[in-house]
């Protein structure tokens, strides 16, 4: 799909697009080629999403996910203030939290 390399490919929802990650020169972008299957797989257009330098890369997977409707994206950031936080049982957090105020 790519004429330069790419990595990190994703399809989108449609099933008629693949996402995925060019280099460029120091840095790298998202990439949306739109694909045609009859009568045979052609790329019928790439289009430049935005930069993603910024954004964490792993291989052999992506590292990043596309929203159902195809137009959003949630991607992990390099930058080494980042943190990740992991909520388990909101609704019970959430339960105690109006408890505590019910008093």
């Amino acid at each position: 799909m790519s004429l330069t390399g790419g990595s990190e490919p994703m399809w989108g929802p449609s099933g008629g697009e693949l996402f995925y990650r060019a280099p460029e020169v120091n840095a790298a972008v998202l990439v949306a080629a739109t694909l045609s299957f009859t009568p045979a797989l052609t790329v019928t257009a790439r289009q430049e999403l935005f930069d993603v330098t910024a954004m964490a890369t792993t291989t052999p997977h992506s590292n990043y996910d596309v929203s159902p409707d195809g137009r959003t994206f949630a991607m992990v950031r390099t930058n080494p203030s980042t943190r990740i936080v992991v909520i388990q049982n909101l609704p019970a957090i959430f339960a105690q939290l109006e408890r505590g105020r019910a008093r």
